[in-house]
């Protein structure tokens, strides 16, 4: 299964520059931001993917009815989902 990352959390990870205590010498310190800006551009250039969270039944708040429901002629599994998913507690 593919993994995705927010392209906002990535940016944010690569764009911290890097202090004295994480490189030895001032210029490996400046080469080491001058590729941090490098991989900054190139991330910021990549089309971010087209991509919905989903939730699945296990974590819907309408799973009891659509368990006791005749919308399905087979009861879904608990990886099944579907477009009207509701988290439960409310967080979409």
């Amino acid at each position: 299964m593919k993994e995705y990352v927010e392209k906002g959390a990535a940016l944010e990870a690569t764009y911290a520059p890097f202090t004295m205590s994480m490189c030895m010498t001032v210029p490996e310190c400046n080469g080491m931001n001058r590729a941090r800006k490098m991989i900054f551009k190139q991330l910021r250039d990549i089309p971010a993917a087209d991509v919905v969270e989903v939730v699945r039944c296990r974590d819907c708040a309408k799973r009891e009815i659509c368990r006791t429901s005749n919308t399905w002629a087979v009861a879904p599994s608990d990886d099944w989902f579907c477009a009207d998913g509701e988290r439960k507690g409310g967080d979409e």
